[in-house]
């Protein structure tokens, strides 16, 4: 039986006027503009960290993906992207009370416990906290 994490998120997302970087933590007051959807795609979709530049084996290609689809994610489809490591994104709206939510979904014992340990062990060892020089 696979256990699976869907989420629906309501966070604040805004552009900021340098450089149009998402920040969840700018006040309203503030002069930051409200994120257009396709920033905010376009972050998730490009979103690369460490695990990625080091091509560690168990590092997803894209780590977040956004869906298009008007019913996605959705846990029977989505749920073994990147073999599992993938956290799909999907179902962007305006929301009143915090700027935009989303559906989010991601394998919870893959992406979120033994395949995040092991990424994390991987990115250790390439990093040389674990005795052995970096990765070549």
């Amino acid at each position: 039986m696979k256990l699976v994490l869907a989420l629906v998120l309501v966070v604040p997302l805004f552009a900021q006027s340098q450089g149009n970087k998402p920040s969840a933590a700018l006040p309203k007051d503030s002069s930051a503009t409200k994120a257009k959807p396709e920033e905010i795609i376009a972050a998730w979709n490009n979103y690369r960290s460490d695990p990625q530049e080091l091509k560690l084996p168990s590092a997803p290609q894209r780590p977040v993906v956004y869906l298009e689809a008007n019913d996605r994610p959705q846990p029977r489809f989505d749920v073994d992207m990147g073999a599992g490591m993938t956290t799909a994104v999907g179902r962007l709206r305006p929301c009143g009370v915090l700027d935009w939510k989303f559906t989010v979904l991601s394998h919870n014992t893959i992406r979120g416990a033994a395949g995040a340990a092991v990424l994390n062990a991987e990115l250790l060892k390439a990093m040389g906290y674990l005795g052995a020089g970096p990765a070549k």
